[in-house]
């Protein structure tokens, strides 16, 4: 027919709040010898204001090796330990301890992470860095 249409400006809105997933450790210590276990605490809350489907946790276990999990279902590969915490609502969260046994001596900065499948606006309570020293 020949007729042509016009370029029209397209605007796109995404109508989906996200998820705020804010990682905190409740409780660790900060320094333990060659051979002690410990059970370092770790919660994830969901502040909003969309729900969280599906969430994980990793940390970074250098110098340790894990044991076992409380609370969430964990899995490890090498020295990265992930661990599937499941939906989280709105305003809800989820503690957990993850059991390891200090193996090698020095100075860590073990880096932890919690992360959802939907988009996370305040990306910035993510993660944490937990030190530890083994002496």
């Amino acid at each position: 027919n020949g007729a042509t249409v016009p370029n029209l400006p397209v605007t796109i809105t995404d109508n989906d709040p996200g998820t705020d997933l804010a990682l905190a450790l409740v409780f660790s210590p900060t320094t333990v010898p060659v051979g002690q276990a410990l059970e370092p605490t770790f919660r994830i809350t969901n502040v909003g204001p969309a729900a969280s489907t599906a969430s994980t946790f990793t940390v970074a276990v250098p110098g340790l090796t894990f044991v076992q999990s409380f609370g969430a279902t964990c899995s490890v590969n090498a020295a990265l330990v992930t661990c599937s915490v499941g939906a989280l609502a709105p305003g809800a969260q989820v503690e957990f301890r993850v059991v390891v046994r200090a193996l090698t001596a020095g100075a860590y900065a073990n880096a932890a992470a919690a992360a959802g499948v939907e988009y996370d606006p305040v990306s910035s309570n993510n993660s944490l860095v937990w030190n530890l020293t083994i002496n």
